[in-house]
């Protein structure tokens, strides 16, 4: 059975909210001795009550606990939703004997409608009697949606352990998806940890895209105890943060709603990331797959599209924007993204009228390769 790093403590219960009865709040409490918090949120121009509240909560990068319901978004409920996310904090913050704003507050569910706050509050008096460091699995359990299983990781690497939780099915577009995670560690972190974590994010969280569609309350949230008394290189710590957010990113996407098939974009041989992504991730490209879901994978310079009349699994396609390695000017940049797009859409305009009828006797998971090597001067 999973269970939490040091220092940590959780539990996963069904409060109520839920008409079916099945869990729905966690709650995860840091012991410390140290109680590092940080988190990335939506960007999405509307966001809910739990997002305004837990941004101010990690501003200071001190995080007691997090509580996170699921059956109820708590989004577009007006000052009412955010006077609920604020008792909740409180709450919390009194059970634990911590301070309210150390306290985040995630809610995932449905919009429009403000949470039930006697089964809410109820449910957390019974979470705070439950917790334990050896129920993980419920954790990850309680804030399931309509995702079909529960989604968690855990590893331990040179004396230190990493555990998280996600959630999310669908709504998975650019920067995060909607998604609710959780990354904990034992390991002693300093001030450079916030800035690892934001690159582990763009890394693999915010390349998500199924459907397109933005979310209000997306949040993944990293605390750190250093309970174990060991403290990780940056490297070290980045590479574990990576292995645990990529692994969780990947069981989002396929879990993804209504989605059959994958698709992997590679774009390689780019001089940065940054060249990568505008190379292969375009909506003037993605038009040409209507009524697909699309997905980025755990690094920057793959996008995943869902097909849904595709004969096989997993496809890629490859694009070289350029070599040797060089910085871009926006000239080449703008040449070489046309360029690679105009590729791209004729292979997408042939799978669409062909679907790939031609390569029927391939089996599933098998990768196909288009390779550009047009040098951009």
């Amino acid at each position: 059975m999973a269970s939490l790093p040091q220092g940590f403590r959780g539990a996963g219960v069904a409060a109520g909210i839920k008409s079916s009865g099945n869990r729905d709040l966690a709650l995860i409490v840091n012991d410390g001795p140290q109680k590092f918090g940080t988190a990335v949120f939506t960007s999405n121009r509307v966001e809910a009550a739990p997002v305004s509240w837990s941004r101010q909560v990690v501003a200071d990068k001190e995080v007691s606990a997090i509580i996170l319901n699921s059956g109820g978004a708590n989004a577009c409920t007006g000052p009412e939703g955010f006077a609920d996310t604020h008792k909740t904090a409180e709450h919390v913050a009194e059970k634990l004997s911590v301070s309210a704003g150390d306290v985040v507050v995630c809610s995932t569910g449905l919009i429009g409608v403000r949470l039930p706050m006697d089964a809410l509050l109820s449910g957390v008096d019974r979470a705070v009697d439950q917790l334990t460091g050896s129920n993980a699995e419920e954790i990850a359990e309680a804030i399931m949606t309509t995702d079909s299983h529960s989604k968690f990781f855990e590893k331990e690497y040179k004396g230190v352990k990493v555990f998280g939780i996600a959630k999310g099915a669908g709504m998975l577009a650019p920067s995060l998806a909607t998604m609710l995670s959780v990354i904990v560690t034992d390991a002693i972190v300093d001030e450079a940890a916030g800035k690892i974590f934001k690159e582990v994010t763009s890394e693999t969280f915010d390349l998500l895209d199924s459907d397109g569609c933005m979310s209000t309350n997306d949040t993944v949230t990293f605390m750190a105890s250093g309970a174990s008394g060991i403290t990780l290189s940056h490297q070290e710590l980045k590479t574990l943060l990576l292995d645990c957010a990529s692994y969780l990113a990947n069981q989002l996407i396929s879990d993804a709603e209504g989605h059959t098939k994958i698709v992997e974009i590679v774009t390689i041989n780019a001089a940065s990331k940054e060249d990568a992504l505008e190379v292969v991730i375009d909506e003037g490209y993605w038009e040409y797959l209507s009524g697909t879901e699309k997905v980025a994978s755990n690094t920057a310079s793959f996008c995943f599209p869902v097909l849904h009349d595709c004969p096989f699994d997993v496809y890629s396609v490859q694009s070289t924007p350029l070599k040797p390695h060089k910085p871009l000017t926006k000239k080449q940049l703008k040449a070489r993204k046309e360029a690679s797009l105009t590729d791209l859409r004729n292979f997408a305009k042939q799978f669409k009228e062909a679907k790939l009828l031609e390569y029927n006797s391939w089996k599933e998971n098998e990768v196909f390769e288009l390779v550009d090597t047009r040098k951009v001067h």
